[in-house]
């Protein structure tokens, strides 16, 4: 993309090589490309990628327990791009921004922001990451209440189910891990290793990045109990 210099290519691909980093649990390198994305977006006039940017960046400062800045970024980005970014992006947006808030404790926020994200997606007929949104709602619910489980299980039950129809197997060892770790606090250990081993089995690279780290670590852990 460097190498084309053709800029709206570049923006393109520094956005998603920032997913991508940031998806192996590499946040440092994500946020560099998503800084590199903010500047030539603004440089350019590239409103949505603007946008995508600083909802990325914004996510990636609560993150870091800069909850309040954080929040109010995502919020600029997509509520005062809102008409420019298109129907998928701002799906995805709503996602992280729900998930945003339950970090902060605005946890009732979050669920209300998913459920809207949820409803856009219906209407976003090309968005591919369903199961994520409700992989975010699960999470969401366990801020709300720890024990609150069955909501949790069926969130991301729908996740694993969603990720498995797409034959993807990475989404489905992040919606694994997950539901996993709720079955073991249901004192079903036996159930949750297997399921985890199974997943975890088919991977032949990639044992460096952040998904397949947990899940490892979670199958020691069921081993040695």
């Amino acid at each position: 993309a460097r190498a084309l210099s053709h800029q709206f290519t570049l923006a393109w691909v520094l956005g998603f090589a920032g997913e991508l980093y940031w998806r192996r649990g590499n946040k440092l390198a994500a946020q560099e490309l998503w800084e590199e994305l903010s500047t030539l977006s603004n440089q350019q006039a590239f409103k949505p990628m603007m946008a995508k940017a600083s909802v990325f960046l914004g996510f990636a400062l609560v993150d870091e327990g800069h909850g309040d800045q954080g929040i109010i970024k995502i919020y600029d980005s997509l509520y005062s791009l809102i008409e420019a970014l298109p129907m998928d992006e701002r799906v995805h947006g709503s996602g992280f921004f729900a998930l945003a808030l339950g970090k902060i404790g605005r946890v009732d926020e979050g669920l209300s922001k998913i459920d809207e994200a949820l409803g856009l997606a219906t209407q976003a007929k090309t968005f591919g990451d369903l199961y994520l949104l409700h992989l975010i709602k699960g999470q969401i619910f366990l801020m709300k209440n720890a024990d609150g489980l069955r909501n949790a299980k069926q969130c991301f039950s729908t996740a694993l189910e969603l990720a498995r129809k797409q034959k993807a197997k990475s989404d489905e060892l992040r919606a694994v891990i997950p539901l996993a770790k709720l079955l073991v606090r249901q004192g079903r250990s036996k159930q949750a290793a297997s399921m985890l081993r199974k997943i975890y089995g088919w991977f032949t690279e990639g044992f460096d990045t952040a998904d397949l780290k947990e899940a490892k670590a979670l199958l020691q852990k069921l081993s040695a109990s």
